[in-house]
């Protein structure tokens, strides 16, 4: 590879393409010498200051221009990036700077809003959390990134990515997307989200324009992508749902100008499964659009299947065709291949996976069978190889006995033309063992009963698996990727029944 290391790789870029403006976050514009400029005086301030090779720092970012000035800076210092969004409760930032060891808190901005506004004096960039240098930990040896998932099954997993992996994933994916000098990306989803790093550094390594906006307005985002020559936008289903169920003529009026404009060339979805209402919608609003629907974990630097426009008629509803470099199986729990028609575990080998989890061995050990990393995803095999996603085995509802996958339950509620979002859950039960339940947030101007829901399950899938309640609001959690949190759903429902705004089961 021409490059192993994405500091090098990106600073690189930064020199090739000079003038050119990088990154416009609607306030500020930082072209690539800028970029350059700027992270190389940071990474001089971070050395000076005793920055170690491979020490963990925190960079916060909430998609402002400048937080890939302290991602390129914290490389080009030879350490290794935490990204942590810069609204992160106080507790949490402060477990973990725990877990980490970081001594470095780096904000361009020199607001430190994580740190309840302590820290640096006005101005400064680098807060040093506490004196002492975390102990030299292998795990770390040429880590680029220690990416924090959002923990919806339990306490966030640190996982520990290095430079030849992450940039070795990038190299297969510029064979197959489209990004040149003359892309313009739109990006919504966050900087502590891998899907969004990726996107970035592929814009940035060809010398493209990354648009960045700090969270996502349907309205103001179809006004940039129609207005501000938009070639690529990265999204999650949910934000295309929020789109074509909203009833907001400005909205629709918007989407018709996306529609009807040449500039727009590539959608990139991913983070999440897309259900059929809306990938329907989406082929029909766009016809002459690329649409790349992406399957992968962080723990594999992502991106390990890809629905291509090539395929999306013969592997339509499926992960799509494994990427370079991955090999997968699908195993039951005795560790046999399953086949066709049949369902089981979804199993990766790949040249990009991850050194492990931060500083636990044992999980890291568990994370893994015969090599193949253990994604937790259920899938089927369909007849001609493709595989269907089911849902995660940690958070299937085994319920009576019936083991019922809540992505499925929710994909069905999605289809009801008056549903905008739905998450499902399991809900112990001393009957049942546990219980379906269903929180829906309705269509603007729209108002599905539980009978009429109920009764749409009922009539499309097992009786068994019609929610035992449903619960109505005016959202769903979610992690701060933006992907629907269930685990989430189901403490709240433990711990504090009925939700505040939902009818009592």
């Amino acid at each position: 590879m021409e490059h192993a290391n994405l500091g090098e790789w990106l600073a690189a870029s930064c020199k090739r393409w000079n003038e050119r403006i990088a990154i416009d976050d609607g306030q500020r514009a930082v072209s690539y010498a800028d970029l350059d400029r700027l992270s190389a005086e940071l990474a001089a301030e971070l050395k000076d200051g005793g920055a170690c090779s491979n020490e963990p720092v925190v960079a916060l970012v909430s998609n402002k221009a400048l937080d890939w000035v302290v991602a390129l800076a914290i490389w080009r210092a030879g350490a290794v990036m935490v990204p942590v969004h810069r609204t992160s409760p106080a507790h949490s930032f402060q477990e973990m700077l725990k877990r980490t060891g970081a001594r470095w808190v780096v904000d361009a901005t020199g607001n430190f809003e994580a740190l309840g506004g302590r820290g640096a004096a006005s101005g400064a960039r680098i807060h040093k959390a506490r004196e002492a240098p975390p102990a030299p930990r292998p795990i770390l040896d040429a880590a680029a990134l220690i990416v924090f998932t959002s923990g919806s099954t339990g306490q966030p997993k640190g996982t520990v990515i290095s430079h030849k992996a992450f940039s070795g994933k990038l190299h297969t994916l510029k064979g197959i997307l489209q990004f040149s000098p003359d892309t313009r990306s739109l990006l919504v989803l966050q900087m502590t989200f891998s899907f969004g790093l990726w996107v970035s550094l592929l814009t940035l390594i060809n010398g493209g324009a990354l648009v960045m906006r700090e969270k996502f307005d349907a309205l103001s985002i179809l006004r940039t992508l129609a207005h501000d020559r938009i070639t690529t936008v990265a999204m999650v289903p949910t934000m295309l749902r929020a789109v074509f169920r909203s009833p907001d003529a400005d909205i629709a009026q918007a989407l018709e100008a996306v529609a009807s404009g040449e500039t727009l060339k590539q959608i990139i979805l991913g983070g999440e499964p897309l259900d059929a209402l809306v990938d329907e919608r989406l082929r029909a609003a766009f016809p002459r659009i690329q649409v790349f629907d992406v399957y992968g974990t962080t723990e594999t630097a992502t991106s390990d299947f890809i629905l291509s426009p090539a395929d999306s008629q013969g592997l339509h509803g499926t992960l799509g065709r494994v990427s370079p470099g991955v090999q997968y199986r699908v195993a039951d729990a005795d560790d046999r291949d399953v086949g066709a028609g049949e369902s089981g575990e979804l199993l990766l080998r790949s040249e990009f996976a991850m050194n492990g989890y931060l500083d636990d061995p044992v999980l890291t050990r568990e994370a893994y069978r015969g090599g193949h990393f253990r994604t937790g995803d259920i899938v089927r095999i369909r007849p001609d190889g493709g595989l269907e996603m089911i849902g995660r085995s940690k958070e299937i509802i085994s319920r009576g006995g019936n083991k019922i996958s809540p992505m499925e339950v929710e994909l069905m509620l999605l289809s009801h033309p008056g549903v905008s979002e739905a998450i499902v859950t399991g809900v112990p039960d001393p009957i049942m063992g546990e219980r379906i339940h269903a929180l829906v947030v309705p269509v603007e101007g729209a108002a599905p009963s539980t009978q009429v829901l109920k009764a749409w399950i009922a009539a499309r899938l097992d009786k068994f698996k019609v929610p035992d309640a449903i619960h109505f609001g005016s959202g769903i959690p979610r992690g701060r990727t933006g992907k629907a949190d269930r685990g989430q759903l189901r403490r709240t429902l433990i711990e504090s029944p009925p939700l505040q705004d939902c009818p009592k089961p």
